[in-house]
């Protein structure tokens, strides 16, 4: 009987550390100018701020954005963003609260080439995965993309083509569209390819809720 009730608990300790873990921090852009970008990003502070810089260590006098948010999801758009990041620069991202970790947590992205100026590049696509799924596909595309980045044809964007989460959601509730988007964001090798490309999103019928949805739902 000890046996049993020790091999219970055992188990409920392994689901709860599975569940109740400590989810990646939502980290993404999109909407990439030559000169602006777009982003949404999660902070789980009372207080935290948005960094932009020119360097990975995200070293003194290396920031060109700053811009304080609050706890919760925030869209940082052009609207607060300087009009003048330089055009075909590699730019990085982050929350200061994930820069003071052992591990840092950031994002990368790259500006798009001045106007009228020819420019190779080459991009990811699919569409279509589990909610939180860990297959081996993320990691080869963001392997890809990483030794395309010094070649005469690196990866500006990855074109998501839709199914980002499978939740079947059929009811009016943000808050269920979010959890859907988190669980994304539990995936460690989602979150690495989604936070290091600008995502050109492309929405399909989970995206807006249940099976065959559509922009009316």
């Amino acid at each position: 009987m000890a046996r049993r009730v020790l091999r219970g608990l055992c188990l409920s300790l392994s689901v709860c550390l599975s569940l109740c873990a400590e989810p990646e921090p939502i980290l993404w852009c999109g909407g990439v100018t030559h000169q602006t970008a777009n982003f949404r990003v999660e902070t789980r502070e009372e207080s935290d701020f948005f960094v932009i810089s020119t360097t990975e260590s995200f070293s003194e006098g290396s920031e060109v954005v700053r811009i304080p948010v609050v706890s919760g999801v925030t869209a940082i758009d052009n609207a607060p963003m300087p009009q003048n990041l330089t055009p075909d620069t590699r730019y990085y991202y982050a929350l200061e609260s994930g820069l003071s970790g052992e591990e840092k947590r950031y994002g990368q992205f790259r500006t798009m080439p001045p106007p009228n100026q020819p420019k190779s590049f080459s991009f990811g696509f699919a569409s279509c995965a589990e909610s939180g799924s860990e297959h081996p596909v993320f990691s080869e595309i963001a392997r890809l993309q990483r030794e395309a980045e010094g070649g005469d044809h690196p990866h500006l964007f990855f074109l998501h083509m839709g199914d980002l989460f499978y939740e079947d959601i059929d009811e009016d509730n943000i808050q269920l569209f979010r959890d859907g988007y988190r669980k994304v964001w539990s995936s460690a090798s989602q979150s690495e390819l989604w936070r290091n490309k600008p995502i050109v999103y492309m929405w399909d019928d989970h995206d807006f809720g249940a099976n065959d949805s559509d922009g009316t739902s």
